[in-house]
């Protein structure tokens, strides 16, 4: 048992993480104390690795919980291994949150196993964070992933690495790792709340797996199969989307556009529509209005937390909530540049005597410092360089074809709340030089 374990352990390891190696490699091992995190820490010892312990106190099981703390401190000190613990109110936390327990616990695990990576660091790279899960608690997840709603993405199950985190027990089942623990006599702590079916991942555990493996005794091993294939599925799945995006989505400065007639042409385009606009923070369940907005009339959006997605003609537009939120700034007399919210500038240049639409020779009499720079809104008027009489922004952006979110990301420098120029299009001709001009500016639009 000893031997075929230790192979198995070794053969993944090389597969997944051959770049860790007990000569070149410090490591941080996450353990709480029961069988599997004592398991990996005792065989990375016996392998000669350079680690360090990790312990959580989530102070959710009275003196249990202690206990556990006491009992990994004294197996850090048997094995020489330096021991890092950290006390959290979970219940608290939770609360702040709005989250449950088991979430809120996860989240103050990798907050901390993160930031202990960071402050261990070996020449500005983090540490590798290892934890002990195993291939009976990747099924429990691809589960309760399927049960709750999932993609693709979740049938993958626990990845064996995963943004830092290193799983290199994920081959082995419970059983197994208990076996070769008892095989080696090491001792654990249990967890009482192991028994307890409130948690959904126990009662998977507990009762679900249990009837199901009645009638489906090699159910363990299909689903562990069927992780590897969705896992290849889920690889060839994204190549394919990833060329369908590129067909269909644009970028243009800070926004994307999607061809709408392209995209219905597409088999299970809704599919398609779902994974190029989940990028920009929308839901599954937005997917349904994303059909909808599809057809509707041009103007027509639906916003995520991070994004607004437009409908203009034939095309929808997706743009930041950041990027195209109204913000002012102030150029005075003497800045010589202004840094915009989305990357782009307005930089006082040397004459040059030459005007563009990125470019505009201003009359200093005619402007009251500080010049205004903000986005266009709705009543704004302006006198174009060129033309006769006013115009309202709104038409002149018609005219030009400019879709709404486009516009919406628009720079105006203003004087007194007059429009001096439409930065990147037009100037307005009460503020422009001329030959009569005895002090000039020259301004530029940077993008």
């Amino acid at each position: 048992m000893e031997q075929n374990f230790l192979q198995l352990f070794n053969q993944y390891w090389q597969v997944h993480f051959a770049e860790l190696n007990p000569s070149g490699s410090r490591l941080i091992v996450a353990v709480s104390g029961g069988v599997d995190s004592i398991v990996l820490t005792y065989v990375l010892h016996g392998l000669g690795f350079d680690f360090l312990i990790a312990h959580c106190n989530f102070h959710l099981r009275g003196e249990e919980s202690n206990r556990d703390e006491n009992f990994v401190k004294r197996f850090a000190e048997s094995i020489g291994k330096e021991i890092v613990c950290i006390d959290f109110d979970t219940i608290h936390y939770a609360k702040e949150k709005k989250i449950g327990v088991e979430e809120a616990a996860r989240e103050l695990r990798y907050s901390w196993f993160r930031q202990l990576a960071d402050d261990y660091k070996i020449e500005g790279k983090p540490l590798p964070i290892l934890v002990a899960h195993h291939a009976n608690d990747n099924i429990e997840t691809v589960l309760m992933n399927f049960f709750r709603g999932c993609g693709i993405a979740g049938l993958h199950g626990i990845l064996p690495v995963n943004n830092g985190i290193y799983r290199p027990l994920l081959f082995a089942k419970r059983k197994d790792i208990v076996s070769y623990a008892l095989s080696q006599k090491l001792n654990w702590v249990e967890d009482s709340t192991n028994s307890e079916e409130k948690y959904a991942r126990n009662f998977l555990r507990n009762s679900i797996i249990p009837e199901l493996k009645e009638n489906y005794p090699t159910i363990e091993d299909n689903l562990l199969a069927n992780i590897h294939r969705f896992t290849d599925v889920e690889k060839i799945y994204n190549k394919h989307i990833s060329l369908i995006k590129s067909l269909l989505c644009k970028k243009t400065n800070d926004t994307y556009i999607v061809d709408i007639e392209k995209l219905k042409t597409e088999t299970s385009f809704q599919t398609i529509l779902f994974e190029i606009f989940k990028d920009f923070g929308f839901s599954s369940n937005q997917t349904n209005e994303l059909v909808k907005l599809l057809d509707a009339d041009s103007g027509a959006k639906i916003e995520s937390i991070s994004h607004i997605v437009w409908k203009d003609r034939s095309t929808l537009i997706i743009s930041d909530k950041e990027t195209s939120a109204s913000e002012d700034f102030i150029f005075e007399r003497e800045d010589s540049i202004v840094q915009l919210t989305d990357g782009s500038k307005i930089s006082r240049e040397n004459i040059q005597n030459v005007a563009t639409n990125d470019t505009v020779i201003l009359d200093m009499e005619k402007l009251n410092f500080p010049l205004k720079i903000r986005r266009w809104k709705e009543g704004d008027v302006f006198y174009p360089k060129g033309m006769q009489g006013k115009k309202k922004l709104a038409k002149y952006f018609i005219d030009l074809k400019i879709p709404t979110p486009i516009k919406h990301q628009i720079w105006l420098v203003t004087s007194n709340e007059e429009i001096v120029w439409i930065a990147g299009y037009r100037a307005d001709r009460r503020f422009t030089a001329s030959d009569r001009t005895i002090h000039s500016i020259q301004l530029s639009f940077i993008k």
